[in-house]
């Protein structure tokens, strides 16, 4: 990486990344963040399986058939049957818009990105997060995902639709690639992790800051995420996010059986805390702010 700060791309722009979840009373943050529950928003659900995003309620199909989907949020099966769209209803949001492709030739068409350049917020649905950056990593699209930002907009995403956003994106085992997985860089060298404590993934980046010591990790958990602006960082939700600086990290040998660093260190931070992401410094005084975690059994956080 040829930058040594964590940064957001546009400092217009607000991030908002969630690890898992999509509680109405947290993902309303977005939509505060957006402009209110009436503002243009488009949500990509590119991440998500064919039968998910299409089924015998929801016959979306890609934009090349389709064009862009207005969501009605009229429809009773959103919140029962698909909790992907549920949110959707469940906070009032009444100006939604499915636009989706597989086709990187379609996301580099002025037609796709024409149906982007009206939005107050964009919004990943999780998934595999794969399937977001192979269509649309370096397309018109994704110039148009940084245009956004460049005018004060918001770029959300629970799950895969927030680990996109980084500069660096894990293999999802732990494992760092020589030359890096690349997310969509909104931010600069930062790698998110979601579903970290709910599914005991507390260690998985530490082998990643290490070999790459400039990125900034977070641990997202379940109902737990963050929001950007500027240099801050907000913890939002009902879990912790936990903070991975090199700085912090203490090099021991790895467990691979246990998948355990005896003395690794991080920290958490809870809802509320904010840490200035170009010093890496906490702000203020953090209602739970716990430096360093020393772990000696995976069961015991």
């Amino acid at each position: 990486m040829n930058r040594t700060v964590t940064e957001l791309a546009s400092s217009n722009g607000t991030l908002f990344l969630l690890g898992g979840g999509m509680e109405p009373s947290i993902v309303s943050r977005f939509f505060d963040l957006a402009g209110g529950i009436e503002a243009p928003i488009v949500v990509i659900p590119t991440a998500l399986d064919d039968e998910v995003i299409c089924d015998e309620w929801i016959n979306y199909q890609p934009f090349e058939e389709t064009g862009p989907t207005k969501l009605s949020i009229e429809n009773e099966h959103f919140a029962a049957e698909w909790p992907w769209l549920g949110w959707v209803k469940a906070v009032g949001a009444s100006n939604v818009t499915l636009v989706h492709t597989r086709d990187r030739e379609v996301a580099n068409t002025q037609e796709f990105a024409h149906t982007l350049r009206e939005a107050a917020g964009i919004f990943f649905m999780g998934g595999n997060a794969e399937r977001i950056t192979d269509v649309y990593q370096n397309t018109l699209a994704h110039q148009e995902f940084r245009a956004l930002l460049e005018r004060g907009g918001v770029i959300g995403g629970m799950s895969a639709g927030a680990k996109i956003q980084g500069s660096y994106m894990d293999s999802g085992a732990g494992v760092a690639h020589d030359e890096g997985a690349p997310g969509l860089e909104f931010v600069h060298n930062l790698v998110a992790l979601p579903h970290c404590l709910i599914w005991n993934r507390q260690f998985e980046l530490i082998p990643i800051i290490t070999k790459n010591p400039d990125l900034l990790g977070l641990g997202l958990d379940e109902d737990n995420g963050v929001i950007i602006q500027g240099d801050t960082l907000e913890v939002i939700g009902r879990s912790y996010t936990t903070i991975y600086d090199f700085n912090r990290v203490v090099h021991t040998t790895y467990d691979h059986e246990l998948h355990l660093f005896p003395e690794a260190k991080f920290y958490f931070l809870a809802p509320g805390d904010k840490l200035n992401i170009k010093t890496r410094q906490v702000v203020g005084n953090p209602t739970t702010y716990i430096d360093p975690v020393i772990v000696k059994e995976w069961s015991k956080l």
